[in-house]
């Protein structure tokens, strides 16, 4: 506990969380995080206030809405093809959980770096009915057919191969 304030030590406020870089030396903020703050986003508009501004990176924003958008994208075909059922139903929920849309539709963006928070949800909340299509079916957790094709192709190979070994035993 901390004296004055009663609360947990973990819990105080940090203040500053980027150390300057040497103790006598104090850094500027945008050179100890590499970035100009002052060209990034805030939640309240103002950048004026930076003590309690929300500053995000559009870029990372950005990146979190592509690369969220990818793995929808493939889990929904393996999905479809009744694969990795219990891996798609856990991110779908991990993303919904997380509130990744929901941030997202914060900091709405069109042109190159696109942000649709909107979509990204629709996207994700069609998975999840699909997964539970895909249970209620009864085809999930079965083997894809796609996969005993494989196996059925591999074992005629294989097959083949003991044919081939027995004729040239025979001749022996």
């Amino acid at each position: 506990m901390h004296a004055a304030t009663d609360l947990p030590v973990d819990s105080q406020p940090l203040g500053d969380t980027f150390p300057p870089q040497s103790l006598g030396q104090a850094a500027k903020p945008s050179a100890r995080i590499g970035r100009n703050k002052s060209s990034r986003a805030s939640a309240n508009g103002s950048p004026s206030n930076e003590r309690n501004a929300c500053a995000v990176d559009p870029v990372d924003l950005h990146i979190l809405y592509r690369e969220t958008g990818y793995q929808l994208d493939r889990f929904d075909a393996m999905v479809r093809e009744g694969k990795h059922i219990e891996f798609a139903h856990g991110f779908t929920t991990y993303v919904l959980n997380a509130r990744i849309p929901h941030l997202l539709r914060r900091y709405p963006a069109t042109g190159t770096l696109k942000v649709d928070g909107a979509f990204l949800d629709w996207r994700v909340r069609e998975l999840k009915q699909e997964v539970q299509r895909q249970y209620v079916s009864k085809k999930a957790p079965g083997v894809p057919q796609s996969e005993l094709e494989l196996v059925n192709h591999k074992l005629n190979i294989i097959a083949g191969q003991l044919a081939k070994l027995t004729v040239l035993y025979d001749q022996k």
